[in-house]
């Protein structure tokens, strides 16, 4: 009896000392209570500062009990079984720990081989932990445990927390493939007018950041931007269904510059306006002007695309958008609190480089065109003079049947092409641009230039023009045909002198007077025919070695507007004939200017001719 007792004690202390043990898993545990156990054998840990790696430190044996003489022995007391959870894990593990920046965290197994940990502090380091953004090495350890017999396992969670970084390296990868190829990015992407090298370079940017924020100074433009990013995610990339969150005031733009870059709206791009329900299976979301929304709409997406018309540096707003951006907790989030938050302007432009691309219009000047023109399209629409239309469509059929226009015929398709554009010029026109004047000015003064030049073909337009801005309180310039020269420079005095004076300027009016004005911005209160013209009117305003001129183009819904751009994308110079009102000018064309004239019309693909 008292060998009985004895041998119980032994139990006893022997079961104690497994039941007190502390341990973190269980080769029997199974696979649904994983994550419960891990969250609580792994709280949340800091990242260290610097990592160093040692060996683990071999384990303290200690004289075991042969189990098999204490069950020799009655041992009523003793449980049936040793709970699964106290028994120690065989088995390494890797799981993630959240935080402002993910992180992978390492335990070695009892099993785990020398060899392994070696590796995994080489790895991980001391506290065991290592930035997921810097886990691409991972393959080796599990190479290594596969080799060596041992069972690892790996966090559903690691795996695709991963996957963030492996889908932006494989964009890089396949972009940089792509271009090697030499394949044209304005052909791959399907683009009906080349896009400057400078908006290309933040179309890449988007397409290879997957999450990023878009904030260049107002008048470097972002639409066309956005529709060649787009085209090329879908392309290269598959992309799926697509949401283009913007205010209501700027859908038309948008409208209008698809229908200028692309012949059209893309399928499956969905335009909202702020608090609308998007689709429940967008893949890619994008938010024209963010600094205007009062609340982020914060819809799960994989892929965002954030535009601003300035830059946001030094704003509280940008904290928000690096926390909606870095959804995933990828860096940029832990960057901000922890440096860019308390940083001056060039070093948050630094630190947040790989989520943001915010850049000044003086840094770009040297790689900027002439022109840096944007559509401002009016949500106001007007009618086309039908039989103008029916006119112009008949010549143009029979131009694709025989290739010949009479003089006669000629004389009809001016007259016709002329009623139609003279619609965008009429009061009700006239009116809806005024509106469009008065609701850019603000965005134009002072933050993207100092002065403003408006320019029109014809006296009527700009005397039109300028009585509906004096009647909203503005001060304005004029300069007409049918003033003196000496009238003229008065008025440009005037305007050189007065920020607040805006110039309403006729074309013919402008021959051998100075405008140049290195911070002027222009607005085409018309469109010219010839798109040379347009070059020409912002040549008077930053003379023939500037670059970066903002210009706006002021374009009505239903009115001609569309149609001539898309008979004008991607070329320099077009016939005019007496459609720009130049003085002297034939109503005939030569033969080879006629064919020009005829094919723009036409068009030279089926988007072009849709548009017909």
């Amino acid at each position: 009896m008292a060998t009985t007792t004895k041998s119980r004690r032994k139990a006893d202390a022997a079961l104690s000392e497994a039941l007190t043990t502390p341990v973190t898993s269980s080769d029997a545990a199974t696979p649904a209570a994983e994550p419960d156990r891990q969250a609580a054998e792994h709280p949340a840990r800091k990242p260290a500062a610097k990592r160093t790696a040692r060996k683990p430190k071999a384990a303290a044996t200690k004289p075991s009990i042969p189990f098999a003489e204490l069950l020799a022995e009655p041992q009523a007391d003793l449980p049936a079984e040793l709970p699964a959870q106290t028994l120690p894990a065989s088995h390494s593990e890797i799981w993630l720990n959240d935080g402002l920046s993910r992180e992978l965290c390492w335990r070695a197994g009892t099993a785990a081989p020398l060899a392994l940990c070696e590796a995994a502090a080489a790895l991980f380091g001391e506290d065991g932990a290592l930035d997921a953004e810097q886990a691409q090495t991972l393959d080796g350890l599990l190479a290594l445990s596969a080799e060596l017999g041992h069972e690892l396992r790996v966090a559903p969670a690691v795996w695709e927390q991963l996957s963030f970084a492996a889908d932006a390296r494989e964009r890089v990868r396949r972009l940089e493939t792509t271009l090697a190829e030499g394949a044209d990015l304005h052909a791959l992407a399907a683009l009906r007018q080349p896009l400057p090298e400078f908006q290309w370079e933040a179309a890449l940017f988007a397409l290879c950041a997957g999450r990023s924020l878009i904030a260049d100074d107002l008048g470097l433009g972002h639409r066309a931007t956005a529709l060649a990013a787009l085209q090329l995610w879908r392309r290269l990339f598959g992309l799926g269904s697509v949401v283009l969150l913007a205010p209501l005031e700027r859908h038309a733009a948008w409208v209008g510059d698809a229908e200028a870059w692309l012949g059209g709206w893309p399928t499956g791009l969905q335009l909202l306006e702020p608090g609308e329900a998007p689709l429940a299976d967008a893949e890619l979301l994008i938010v024209d002007g963010v600094q205007l929304l009062e609340g982020l709409p914060l819809v799960a997406t994989p892929h965002l695309l954030l535009l601003a018309d300035r830059e946001l540096l030094g704003e509280p707003l940008l904290g928000e958008l690096v926390d909606w951006i870095d959804s995933n907790r990828r860096g940029p989030l832990r960057v901000w609190c922890d440096e860019a938050a308390a940083a001056g302007k060039r070093q948050q432009r630094e630190l947040l480089q790989t989520v943001m691309l915010s850049r000044r219009k003086r840094d770009l000047l040297p790689r900027l065109p002439v022109v840096l023109e944007q559509a401002w399209w009016s949500g106001d629409a007007v009618e086309l003079d039908a039989q103008a239309m029916a006119q112009l469509q008949h010549l143009q059929e029979r131009w694709q049947s025989q290739r010949y226009l009479s003089a006669g015929e000629q004389l009809r398709l001016m007259s016709a092409l002329q009623t139609l554009r003279q619609v965008a010029q009429s009061p009700s026109a006239l009116s809806i641009k005024g509106r469009q004047v008065l609701d850019l000015l603000p965005q134009l003064i002072p933050a993207a230039a100092q002065r403003v030049a408006m320019f029109a073909q014809a006296d009527a337009t700009v005397q039109a023009l300028a009585a509906r801005l004096r009647e909203q309180g503005l001060a304005v310039a004029e300069l007409l045909l049918a003033q003196t020269p000496e009238q003229r420079q008065t008025q440009v005095d005037a305007w050189r002198g007065d920020a607040r004076l805006v110039l309403a300027a006729c074309d013919a009016a402008c021959t051998g007077i100075d405008l140049q004005h290195e911070l002027a911005a222009l607005i085409h209160a018309d469109q010219p025919w010839n798109p040379a013209q347009r070059v020409l009117r912002a040549r008077r305003l930053n003379g023939d070695t500037g670059r970066g001129l903002p210009a706006w183009n002021l374009l009505i819904k239903g009115s001609f507007d569309a149609l001539q751009r898309a008979a004008q994308a991607g070329k320099e110079q077009l016939p005019a004939a007496t459609l720009d009102f130049e003085l002297g000018a034939r109503p005939f064309l030569a033969a080879a200017d006629l064919v020009t004239l005829m094919d723009a019309l036409a068009g030279q693909n089926s988007q072009s001719r849709a548009c017909w």
